[in-house]
């Protein structure tokens, strides 16, 4: 009797005693993460943002007590700089930056940086390795530039129609696509002052300007005109990369101008001047009759 006495009290005893279970066991560490994909990244002096760009990330704790996110990060050829660890509140979430940098005229290429991240803490217990970290990946692009200065030597060309136009222009070009250059072309274009157009005879005969290297070389250009032109013509005319968008109109950017003076001009000047008017049409019929040689070879 008295034993049954002794285990009832102590049976109402423990059940008067609330279960106090491990805060370890409750807790089940998760973390969401995600990123936005930057600008991407121009190289070239004086660049708003030169070298760099800014990768933009929000982590999401879906549970109700606060959590520590270890992060890393792999950037491959590029420079990562970011935080290392973010404290999220239960049931909200964190933005953080990371900055992505490249080296100084780093070639163009495209690179992918990933962001891992793990929590460390939960609810003030530590849980690292307890918990299965996230990836998330971004593309990092750096963007090929070419910029190059022409030198023509001279302010302008003065021509008569049907006369040859000769020139040659020194190029130094700034670049970060040294090593894959073999190749690039550059041509020289005519253009229209203004809203005009390009009279028809303007015909390019220069041999293929590819240079071996982007820097201090120098590229001949040869141009025929029309003999029939019967209005004088002005114009410009500029070095482009082969393939590049062609301008409309003369952009007074690295440009050399021209003027084609036409064959009644020469008429009406020969009224004064006779004899330089026989020597312009002697040597422009001798021009057209060497060009049809070389043509018919």
């Amino acid at each position: 009797m008295r034993g049954s006495i002794l285990l009832i009290s102590a049976l109402l005893i423990s059940s008067s005693i609330p279960m106090i279970p491990s805060s370890e066991a409750q807790i089940v560490p998760e973390i969401e993460i995600s990123c936005e994909d930057p600008e991407e990244i121009e190289v070239f002096p004086g660049a708003e943002r030169e070298r760099e760009t800014t990768v933009y990330c929000t982590l999401e704790n879906p549970n109700p007590y606060s959590e520590t996110v270890q992060l890393t990060y792999q950037s491959g050829v590029l420079i990562a700089s970011g935080p290392g660890s973010v404290t999220v509140s239960g049931g909200s979430s964190e933005s953080f930056e990371v900055e992505i940098r490249s080296e100084t005229r780093s070639p163009p290429l495209t690179q992918i940086i990933s962001i891992y991240a793990e929590v460390t803490e939960a609810g003030g217990f530590p849980v690292s390795g307890t918990s299965q970290g996230k990836t998330v990946e971004v593309t990092i692009v750096v963007l090929e530039y070419m910029f190059c200065n022409y030198d023509f030597g001279q302010n302008g060309l003065l021509i008569s129609s049907g006369k040859r136009i000769s020139f040659s222009s020194d190029i130094d070009c700034s670049t970060n696509i040294y090593g894959n250059d073999e190749g690039i072309q550059f041509q020289a274009i005519v253009l229209p002052e203004g809203a005009g157009s390009l009279p028809s005879g303007f015909d390019d005969v220069s041999e293929t300007c590819q240079p071996i290297r982007l820097y201090n070389v120098s590229c001949d250009f040869e141009f025929e005109t029309s003999l029939l032109l019967f209005n004088s013509w002005e114009g410009c005319i500029e070095i482009i990369e082969v393939g590049e968008m062609t301008p409309d109109a003369c952009s007074g950017n690295e440009s050399i101008s021209l003027e084609v003076v036409a064959i009644t001009d020469v008429i009406s000047q020969a009224q004064k001047y006779p004899l330089i008017f026989i020597i312009i049409i002697f040597s422009s019929v001798i021009g057209v009759a060497i060009r049809h040689h070389r043509n018919r070879d």
